[in-house]
C-alpha cells in the first residue's frame, strides 16, 4: 500500500539528492525537443536546457498534449476523496498482504 503524501515526500527527496531542479508550481510556455536536448520556457521569461524533462500536468493533460506535442490524450478528470480508516479487530486482517480492501 502506497500512501500518495509519503510516497511524494520520498520522491522529492531522492530527487534532490539526485540533484534534480524541482520546480512545482511554475508556469511553464513550451517545451520543445531538440536534437540532443529539451528546451523549457517559463512564463517569467525563464529558460532551462536540459538532457531531460517531466511533464506532471495532471488534470490538463488533454490540452497540454495538444498543444506541446500534437498529441491527443483523451482524459477524463475526476475528483476523488481518500480516507484512512483504523481497522476495528486485528490489523493482520487488514494486512497489504490481504489487499484490495474495498468499502
Amino acid at each position: 500500500v502506497l500512501f500518495a503524501d509519503v510516497a511524494m515526500a520520498r520522491a522529492y527527496e531522492l530527487a534532490r539528492k539526485l540533484k534534480v531542479d524541482v520546480r512545482e508550481g511554475s508556469d511553464v510556455v513550451s517545451v520543445k525537443r531538440r536534437a540532443d536536448s529539451v528546451e523549457v520556457r517559463l512564463g517569467n521569461k525563464e529558460r532551462i536546457v536540459g538532457r531531460s524533462c517531466i511533464v506532471a500536468p495532471g488534470a490538463w493533460l488533454t490540452s497540454i498534449a495538444k498543444k506541446w506535442f500534437n498529441l491527443h490524450v483523451p482524459t477524463t478528470v475526476t475528483r476523488e476523496t481518500v480516507s484512512y480508516f483504523k481497522p476495528k479487530g486485528s490489523k493482520a486482517v487488514y494486512g497489504y498482504k490481504r489487499m484490495p480492501v474495498f468499502i
